[in-house]
């Protein structure tokens, strides 16, 4: 049995999410660094833990990610050379309250401090050893930071902060003369983009033009594609490892977002049910390892309830909600532009007799729940715009 759905509902969805995608990534910049600074201070005296992110500890990349995903919802790299990978660069002249500043804790090793500028020549940041350690406010003209010191970086969009406002850079605030000024080169691979909370534009801070703001925009999308085994192991008549085919699903999704939405469409194959589906999901990524998605679905063939003899009844797919379910991905490997992922799903897609009539909570069960393994490729399109 097949189903159609109207194109004016599929524009009228497209036509809400960017209704509610626009506004997001529109967030006034200012107000955004105050609540970074404000969140920032919150932890002062919050001791130091290798590796920790929470109240009872933390390190000092641990902070930043906890400040900027509590404050503006953006979700930063866990270590700090990686956060320095994934920032614009700017000069000191530059710094605004709210912006980055990294240090090398070893000679000649690169980036391995990072701490939040407040103006007036002072960061917050988690320090692990020296007389005070835990999160604490330091003078970038200290003997230990200023020798150190390897440059500024930023995050969110350029603004006359209210609450910090009295300085935007060190020469304003009277800092020590004695601190170098320095400027960092930006490169294509370090300058990220525009998004929620007022996330930096390259293109915006050095052009203001309007194409930079939508090219911004676009760097924060990713396109995923994934191809997947899929199985099963109940039936009414038994519990056995039971092969359901494959899928294989392409998706767009916005990152740096509290939710990081998306939209996808998907085939699945269940050689089981004797039935070919098409859903058109909407998907959300609350977190790294997660991702969250619906829709409907669309089916053909002449789909029967499982079995592990081969003695199923006459079914038909669901329209809406005709499918969901959770995708978990592991950590990725990255190889040249795109990031591997091994992802486990879980979803249940929805059945009904041949007659309409809903399922039984066993047939429900063996015929809607199916895992699926396999490999999801991602490209962020921060890595070819």
């Amino acid at each position: 049995m097949m189903y159609t759905i109207s194109m004016k509902r599929i524009w009228g969805f497209f036509f809400v999410l960017v209704c509610f995608v626009l506004p997001v990534l529109g967030q006034d910049g200012a107000a955004s660094r105050d609540k970074v600074i404000v969140t920032s201070k919150t932890y002062l005296g919050v001791p130091y833990r290798y590796g920790g992110q929470t109240r009872s500890g933390m390190d000092c990349s641990g902070f930043i990610c906890t400040v900027f995903q509590e404050a503006v919802g953006e979700r930063l790299p866990r270590q700090s050379s990686s956060i320095y990978s994934s920032v614009m660069k700017i000069s000191d002249a530059q710094r605004q309250p709210g912006d980055l500043v990294f240090f090398s804790v070893r000679e000649n090793k690169g980036v391995g401090h990072v701490g939040i500028y407040l103006g007036n020549n002072e960061f917050i940041h988690a320090a692990s050893d020296g007389p005070k350690t835990g999160v604490i406010i330091s003078k970038l003209s200290e003997n230990y930071w200023r020798r150190n010191y390897i440059g500024a970086g930023r995050v969110l969009l350029a603004a006359n902060s209210t609450i910090a406002s009295a300085s935007t850079d060190d020469s304003s605030a009277g800092a020590s003369s004695d601190f170098p000024v320095t400027a960092s080169k930006p490169s294509i691979a370090s300058v990220e983009a525009s998004t929620s909370g007022g996330r930096v534009s390259s293109q915006r801070q050095s052009s203001g033009g309007g194409s930079g703001v939508f090219r911004s925009i676009f760097r924060r999308f990713n396109v995923d594609f994934t191809a997947a085994y899929d199985w099963s192991f109940y039936a009414p008549d038994g519990f056995d490892f039971i092969s359901r085919g494959f899928s294989v699903d392409v998706g767009f999704w916005l990152d740096g977002l509290l939710i990081n939405p998306g939209v996808g469409v998907s085939f699945f194959y269940d050689d089981v049910m004797g039935a070919y589906q098409f859903p058109f999901l909407v998907t959300i990524q609350p977190f790294d390892i997660m991702q969250v998605y619906g829709g409907v679905v669309l089916t053909a063939g002449n789909p029967k309830t499982v079995t592990l003899h081969g003695s199923g009844t006459a079914a038909m797919g669901q329209v809406w909600p005709g499918v969901f379910g959770v995708k978990f991905i592991l950590p990725a490997i990255e190889v040249g532009k795109v990031n591997l992922h091994v992802v486990q799903d879980i979803r249940y897609k929805a059945f009904a007799y041949g007659d309409g009539t809903p399922f039984l909570l066993q047939d429900a069960l063996s015929s809607g729940v199916v895992f699926s393994t396999g490999i999801r490729v991602t490209l962020p399109f921060s890595k070819v715009l």
